[in-house]
């Protein structure tokens, strides 16, 4: 699916730093991080959405969904911590799965998994005010996508579709959406773009691959033996966090070194859920913007459990600062205020 985020200091950055939380078929919650190294006591809540909570970079309004319709999108307004009114709802041809804000917050891309189409890409443009308009969508095969990121300059995007183990790049000008080219990916389940697009890592079923996309194309790639992952994320140019480790049996958050060149592991983590299991779902993940902490969820569909560690300037876990039982079936995608992920435009 799809996975937000946001961590941080506001003492150290000056932000203030909330994590949005999107689960499975309940409330979106928003946690307090601005006592750091903690997740805080629940800040706001919103019923009838789920498994998605996008901020957008201005920091004024969350997208997310209607599980009780499953194919309506809604957008609240948001600031700093607390989720507001409806401000908008738009339809979609099947269950939205992944959502990501573009760049500058003029449109928003919604990958939908189901529908009787095909087209289960789908870009709207928003203003904040009018009425969200369909600008374009794109065929994807099989199911549908699962994970979408915006390259930073915002003319292109790259989605997932694990279940056909496809990943599209793909070109957009603000009216129309073409596909740059296809790689058949197993198990492509997420990816994201460097923090200066000049390479984009997508995680498979037991490999990472790094691209070259400095051509705004499919360039050279390195890949790394590892275990499956559902969530990954930049925390620099060169380094990458994973959670996941289905495959593996146990539940594991991983940072790597990684280029179209040479990739390694820098450290792993295991993590368990609040019955001590490992071999788990791994959901959600981001980084704070300075790197000082990270934060992922394991689920299992019963007992789930958000863990925050600390990092060192190595990329290395320090420790585990905290950790936050949600209560949701399932954590889909987090999003720090000031995270990464955030920054990206997740």
């Amino acid at each position: 699916m799809s996975n937000f985020k946001k961590l941080m200091m506001a003492s150290a950055g000056g932000e203030q730093s909330y994590l949005a939380l999107g689960q499975l078929n309940t409330n979106v919650r928003v946690l307090d991080h601005n006592t750091p190294g903690t997740l805080g006591s629940v800040t706001d809540t919103q019923a009838d959405t789920d498994q998605f909570a996008a901020i957008n970079r201005g920091g004024n309004f969350i997208l997310t969904r209607d599980y009780q319709s499953n194919t309506e999108g809604r957008i609240y307004t948001y600031s700093n911590g607390v989720i507001g009114s409806l401000a908008e709802t738009f339809t979609l041809n099947g269950g939205p799965y992944a959502c990501a804000w573009s760049p500058d917050d003029d449109y928003f891309a919604i990958g939908t998994t189901g529908g009787s189409g095909t087209d289960r890409l789908q870009i709207f443009s928003w203003n904040g005010s009018d009425t969200a308009s369909l600008v374009d969508s794109f065929s994807v095969t099989s199911t549908g996508v699962a994970d979408i990121k915006w390259h930073p300059d915002g003319d292109k995007l790259t989605i997932a579709s694990g279940w056909s183990n496809r990943c599209y790049m793909l070109s957009f000008n603000g009216t129309s959406i073409s596909n740059l080219g296809t790689k058949i990916i197993g198990g492509a389940y997420s990816l994201a773009y460097s923090p200066n697009g000049n390479q984009l890592t997508v995680s498979g079923s037991s490999s990472l691959f790094t691209y070259d996309t400095s051509a705004d194309s499919w360039g050279s790639v390195n890949s790394i033996s590892c275990q499956s992952g559902n969530q990954i994320t930049y925390i620099t140019n060169d380094v990458v966090a994973r959670v996941g480790g289905i495959g593996a049996g146990r539940g594991s958050l991983s940072t790597f070194n990684v280029s179209p060149s040479s990739s390694s592991v820098i450290d792993v983590e295991y993590m368990t859920n609040t019955q001590g299991n490992d071999g788990l779902d791994g959901r959600g993940l981001d980084v704070t913007n300075d790197g000082a902490y990270i934060v992922a969820g394991l689920a299992d569909n019963t007992y789930n459990k958000l863990s925050l560690f600390s990092l060192n300037s190595s990329y290395q876990f320090v420790s585990l600062e905290d950790t936050f039982v949600p209560g949701g079936v399932a954590m889909s995608q987090l999003c720090f205020s000031n995270g990464l992920m955030f920054c990206q435009n997740y």
